[in-house]
């Protein structure tokens, strides 16, 4: 059967960052029956294949309607006559960046005047005959108490979708554990009007079942299944990097870099916006900074390369975001016969996942300068070390990771919903 689903996240679907995860997710859906509602002014990323309606709304629109009541709070999202907004994006960006992060209570302040819930959101909520919603929760209370209203509004069940931790591990300073006391509550708010409860991984969902005292399923990203293709390593390998620098990452880059530089040609593929001062580290440590691939170019990339390379922070402070997700490239790391190298401290989700399956080659992030150095030189050379890793990982992507797996276990759970109908 098909149910219409209300999607509402940070991101629309899209071909990049977690409206990809989206994408992987819902695979197996009519996209007729997905319906989306994001909180951005403008997403120039919109993939119109897995859903054709969206409903836009930002901090930004909320700041104009506050200004003007002339102004609009939110809009449905036309293709055919679809524009950047400069303006709504530039307050968007400058609000983002020197508010959000730091001052959350005025992001809840804007939320919780409801200017968002206008005629036309209401219009198109209504003529949309939602069945279900499906929550990519983030962390600020606003959109919580968004989505439970809506819910309370349309009397229909809620499916809580949860890829990062800002409640278990993330602490920070005194106004940012006061507001973790106050998120938290929300959060149990929402989980507990939830018919369907989803985590990025398996330690997330343990450790949320323990934290929420509610059952947790896991969703991953899913992939599309390759045939496996071991190949010969080049006499200088390439090591490929792919993704943002934030969180500490280009850190370990570096270290890495200036460890390996000699023996292997290493790249890194980033949409990040890094300082002069990087660069010019990066360059020094014999790294080649190349711009963020998207598409054909991307797998292009990925096929040129002999190891795709993921990296986590070991700064504690950084750890304690990371802790509980799982990177949604590995799952594809995995189904692209290539070598997967992990080098990260051994806690975190993501390293657990390659080192206790042996996906690939992880490396502790406390390892000494030669250890690292040598387990990197072994592996390329030993070819039934390096094609074991590969062949491990292709095998475990397949048997727990496909599209069909992962987005037929959302939809038959959301279909289960309405077994009595």
């Amino acid at each position: 059967m098909n149910k219409n689903i209300l999607v509402i996240s940070p991101n629309g679907f899209s071909k990049v960052n977690n409206g990809k995860t989206l994408e992987l997710i819902f695979r197996k859906f009519d996209k007729k029956s997905l319906y989306c509602l994001f909180f951005r002014p403008y997403d120039n990323h919109l993939d119109y294949d897995y859903c054709e309606s969206y409903y836009a709304v930002s901090e930004s629109d909320i700041i104009k309607k506050m200004l003007s009541t002339n102004s609009k709070c939110g809009r449905v999202i036309d293709l055919n006559k679809e524009t950047n907004n400069i303006s709504s994006v530039r307050i968007y960006s400058i609000f983002k960046k020197n508010f959000i992060k730091h001052i959350l209570f005025l992001r809840d302040f804007l939320w919780n005047t409801n200017l968002w819930d206008s005629n036309d959101f209401n219009n198109w909520l209504n003529s949309s005959n939602i069945d279900a919603i499906f929550f990519h929760a983030p962390g600020y209370i606003g959109a919580h108490k968004m989505v439970r209203k809506i819910q309370n509004k349309i009397n229909v069940p809620l499916i809580v979708y949860i890829t990062d931790d800002y409640v278990v591990y993330n602490n920070g300073n005194l106004f940012q554990s006061i507001y973790k006391k106050r998120l938290i509550k929300e959060f149990q708010k929402t989980i507990g009007l939830s018919s369907l409860n989803y985590c990025i991984g398996d330690l997330m969902a343990n450790e949320y079942k323990l934290f929420f005292n509610n059952k947790f399923n896991v969703l991953v990203n899913s992939v599309k299944t390759k045939e496996l293709n071991l190949s010969i390593v080049r006499s200088k390998p390439i090591i490929s990097y792919f993704g943002g620098l934030h969180l500490g990452r280009h850190n370990m880059l570096l270290d890495l870099a200036k460890i390996i530089k000699n023996n292997a040609t290493f790249r890194v593929y980033t949409a990040s916006n890094i300082s002069d001062e990087i660069v010019q580290k990066f360059n020094d440590s014999g790294i080649e900074l190349c711009d963020c691939l998207y598409g054909e170019q991307l797998q292009n990339a990925i096929n040129n390369s002999d190891a795709l390379l993921h990296i986590e922070s070991k700064d504690k402070k950084y750890m304690q975001k990371t802790m509980l997700s799982i990177s949604t490239k590995l799952t594809e790391y995995m189904m692209n016969s290539k070598l997967i190298i992990a080098y990260g401290p051994e806690k975190v989700a993501s390293m657990r996942l390659v080192y206790e399956n042996n996906l690939g080659l992880f490396i502790e992030a406390n390892e000494t300068k030669k250890e690292i150095f040598d387990k990197v030189k072994k592996v390329f050379v030993d070819d039934d070390l390096r094609n074991n890793y590969i062949s491990n990982a292709y095998n475990y992507v397949n048997k727990n990771f496909t599209e069909d797996i992962i987005s037929s276990r959302l939809y038959n759970d959301i279909n289960s919903l309405f077994s009595n109908e």
